[in-house]
């Protein structure tokens, strides 16, 4: 792919166009709209017929590609030529267009059915079709209500052509399905994590309650076997202590009454 830019119209100057093929110049190229124009005026004289389709071409997908071969069709030449950045973000809102307007631009040059490549900077391609007038200028057919430009076109004694679109692409719908996947993706990996770090916490939660829990407890029961090991000892210790109190008490009064006898005995 060749591009260009403001001067010669090519970053290359000096390279010819050579017919190759369906191609006029053998691949597709990327022209100023300056250098379209002046190329529009050699491929009339050469009789040669220039179709046109434009659009965003943001992230390209196989209905661009099918829709492109289509249009290629209906003439020798096909012109496609995208909004700039700044008129895509306009259009589509301030997150696009995903890819800027040369990686879109050098994506659609590569195309086998494209010959040539565009950018506008306007919001519509009215200014740019005015001064190239091209034969055929072709949308798809979801733009069938309202293909801006018809009336530059057909005044000039163009064609003006709706043609069918590939159903189920496009590329918004592309965005918001990468869009809805990064959500989910994030939601499964909160949830993920989320259930981890409980488990975690609720692990260690556990071990700690398990701890405490143990030391409540052998404390209680330490306490509670020790008290009761005192008093069964002190309860043994008081009746030990009463049984030895006891006989010694009865020795004694057996003794202070034997006496008692003996002395009686010993008057009478």
């Amino acid at each position: 792919m060749r591009a260009f830019g403001h001067g010669s119209g090519f970053i290359r100057p000096g390279i010819g166009f050579v017919r190759c093929g369906r191609g006029f110049f053998g691949m597709g190229v990327v022209l100023s709209n300056q250098r379209l124009i002046d190329l529009r005026g050699e491929w009339r004289a050469r009789g040669q017929r220039v179709v046109f389709t434009n659009g965003c071409f943001d992230l390209l997908h196989p209905g661009h590609v099918r829709l492109l071969e289509r249009a290629r069709d209906h003439g020798d030449v096909l012109v496609v030529a995208i909004n700039g950045d700044a008129s895509v973000a306009r259009i589509k809102g301030p997150e696009r267009p995903i890819l800027p307007e040369a990686e879109r631009a050098a994506t659609l040059a590569a195309l086998a059915a494209v010959d040539a490549v565009t950018v506008f900077t306007e919001d519509t391609p009215c200014a740019l079709l005015e001064k190239l007038l091209p034969d055929v200028l072709v949308k798809g057919a979801d733009w069938s209500h309202l293909i801006v430009g018809r009336e530059i076109v057909e005044e000039a004694g163009g064609t003006v052509l709706a043609l069918p679109f590939e159903p189920g692409y496009s590329s918004t719908d592309i965005v918001q399905s990468i869009v809805d996947q990064d959500i989910d993706q994030g939601i499964d990996q909160g949830i993920d994590q989320g259930i981890d770090q409980g488990i975690d916490e609720g692990t260690d939660q556990g071990i700690d309650h398990g701890i405490d829990q143990g030391i409540d407890q052998g404390t209680n029961q330490g306490i509670n076997q020790e008290s009761d090991h005192g008093m069964d000892h002190g309860s043994d210790q008081r009746i030990n202590h009463g049984r030895d109190h006891g006989m010694d008490h009865g020795f004694d009064e057996g003794n202070d009454e034997g006496d008692d006898q003996s002395n009686e005995q010993g008057k009478d």
